[in-house]
């Protein structure tokens, strides 16, 4: 199968032209990057961040960070997700191999809270073609309802509002001292059946832990108000760079489980792409090189060489850049 990729000047990927690790690529002038206005403004939120990370340095630039942050949380339209993505995975990194300042560690928890969000669409009315591609409304899919009768049996707390997402979240008091964990499958009302599929598959993927299930967030309780945890009591959390494998994961067996549907080709190279940009994340962030990450995902992922095989078999062209285990 033939993958289309939107293209950005010069021919390269959107993703290509803005994922790099260097932070540099953000000082492109915008009048070369030819992007839509909300791919602007989040352009120019990551050129904020980074800012104040570099230390401009004073309390009102400090201020400007949680406001970028909720500038990306906007770019969520998939003709944008790429972009939104790329940038928040390169602030991420580029921050990490800094150091966790303050404002780093805040910038690469609120890049980090959204690597698990799916870019739900709303989906189309009950058909053969729409419930057999899981294209259908979600809530009109025969297997809607068992699916989420069995996570909600099973400890999944069911939510709903206007983003999908899995989150693992840890409760501990003002010491640290732990006091719950609540996994959270949180839904669109009406989007597609294929994104609620999606999003189990995080689930799925959480099971192979075992008790040693990571959590994706870290909570403080102090009388009864809940903050987000920050340094020393943040630790412990699901990583950036370990997100990336997760998600790689997930897309591979997603592009596998909609190609065997025989789904129509946009949807396809829809999911072909979001795929080769996770893998392109996974790979940067240490999927394939020697090292800790690597192994941690040899441990728990050992089918990603098994389902890059698959993807190939049904027609993806998906070329990794470093080794396999």
């Amino acid at each position: 199968m033939a993958k289309s990729a939107r293209l950005a000047p010069g021919g390269s990927t959107l993703a290509e032209s803005l994922y790099p690790t260097q932070i540099g690529a953000l000082r492109v002038p915008e009048t070369q990057l030819e992007l839509a206005p909300r791919q602007l403004a989040a352009l120019k939120a990551a050129r904020a961040a980074a800012w104040v990370h570099a230390g401009a340095a004073s309390e009102a630039g400090a201020a400007m960070l949680p406001t970028a942050a909720e500038r990306w949380r906007h770019v969520t339209a998939p003709d944008y997700r790429m972009t939104a993505c790329a940038m928040r995975s390169q602030l991420a990194d580029e921050l990490q191999k800094e150091g966790s300042t303050t404002v780093g560690a805040a910038a690469i928890a609120n890049a980090g809270s959204l690597a698990w969000e799916t870019s739900a669409k709303q989906g189309e009315p009950p058909s053969p073609e729409t419930i057999a591609h899981g294209t259908v409304r979600m809530e009109d899919h025969p297997d809607c309802s068992a699916l989420l009768d069995k996570a909600s049996a099973e400890g999944v707390v069911i939510s709903y509002g206007n983003k999908a997402r899995v989150k693992r979240t840890q409760f501990v008091d003002g010491a640290g001292e732990p006091l719950e964990i609540r996994l959270e499958l949180q839904l669109v009302r009406g989007m597609r059946y294929l994104d609620l599929e999606h999003e189990m598959g995080h689930i799925r993927q959480l099971e192979r832990f075992g008790d040693a299930r990571p959590i994706t967030g870290k909570v403080v309780r102090r009388d009864e108000i809940e903050e987000r945890a920050r340094d020393p009591l943040a630790v412990g959390v699901l990583t950036e760079r370990e997100r990336s494998i997760f998600e790689y994961h997930n897309r591979l067996d997603e592009f596998i489980r909609l190609a065997e549907r025989k789904v129509p080709s946009p949807l396809l190279e829809e999911c072909a792409e979001e795929l080769d940009f996770w893998r392109r994340a996974a790979e940067t962030a240490g999927l394939g090189h020697a090292g800790n990450l690597n192994e941690w995902a040899q441990r728990y992922f050992s089918d990603i060489p098994e389902l890059e095989a698959r993807c190939r078999e049904l027609g993806l062209v998906l070329v990794p850049t470093t080794s396999r285990w």
